[in-house]
């Protein structure tokens, strides 16, 4: 990666992170957090151009995954410091932050993070993290805990379905109006509002992901069946098309519901108040 070395020593970006964890004004001889904010986004995007350099075509056919970075703003690295206190900054694991999101299904999902496993080499250690198990607060996808000895940092590079993003986009949404603890565990004091988290929740780990893996499988039986160089007669030729054009419809109404759910969501972001948890 053609990036310039991280300027600053990792004491000095653990005192400047206790400083951000604790509320109180770093001192002028520790870094400034919007120069190191600007560092990691450079980092972000280096990944980010690795990865957009990748052939995709044997995983995903003419689907071009849309890929982009980030770097964490003081609010939220400071909010994670303070979640867990013995963490520190150097070691947060996706202050550089990179997301690919295409419509896909589960199989596809783990061919592009064999992908990108394979291609991520070099000075880069890297380490997959499997979180569609349901036991995130519904939150489902992939991640690879990326680190590099060279300039000693670390990034974090996210791999979700369509699915999984709309999800995700929705839950970030509530999150943002009754406390972005419902990402951990916690719920609203407000039994109404705990009640449309737990059910959001439920929808991913429930209803999406038996979707999912319903469609994982229709996909893989086509596969077969198309691969079997046996010729098709008409009549399971038009079934095959059926299956896929219900598949799409199907993808295409679930994501218009979570889009739809998320727009719904912003419009009364305005009237809300994080630290009651209410409407």
């Amino acid at each position: 990666m053609d990036l310039d070395p991280m300027p600053w020593s990792v004491n000095a970006l653990g005192r400047l992170g206790t400083c951000l964890r604790d509320g109180v004004e770093p001192p002028p001889a520790l870094p400034d957090y919007g120069d190191v904010m600007l560092w990691y986004n450079d980092f972000a995007t280096a990944i980010q151009s690795r990865l957009m350099d990748l052939d995709f075509s044997n995983v995903l056919g003419s689907r071009v995954p849309l890929i982009v970075s980030r770097s964490k703003t003081v609010d939220t690295l400071a909010e994670k410091l303070r979640r867990d206190r013995t963490l520190k900054l150097p070691k947060v694991q996706d202050i550089a932050g990179v997301r690919l999101e295409c419509t896909m299904n589960l199989r596809q999902q783990d061919d592009v993070v064999q992908l990108l496993t394979e291609n991520l080499t070099g000075d880069l250690q890297v380490k997959v993290k499997d979180l569609r198990d349901g036991s995130h607060s519904g939150y489902r996808a992939v991640h690879l805990w990326i680190r590099s000895e060279q300039y000693r940092a670390r990034a974090e590079v996210q791999i979700r379905t369509a699915v999984q993003a709309h999800w995700a986009n929705a839950y970030e949404t509530l999150a943002d109006m009754f406390g972005r603890e419902i990402r951990y565990g916690s719920l609203p004091d407000d039994p109404s509002v705990a009640d449309v988290v737990v059910k959001l929740q439920k929808m991913s780990t429930s209803t999406l992901s038996g979707w999912e893996h319903a469609r994982t499988a229709a996909e893989e039986r086509i596969e077969r069946h198309s691969g079997a160089g046996v010729a098709e007669p008409a009549a399971v030729g038009s079934d095959i098309v059926g299956i896929r054009r219900e598949l799409y419809d199907q993808e295409y109404k679930i994501l218009t519901g979570l889009l739809t759910t998320t727009l719904f969501l912003d419009q009364l972001k305005s009237r809300v108040d994080p630290s009651e948890g209410s409407i």
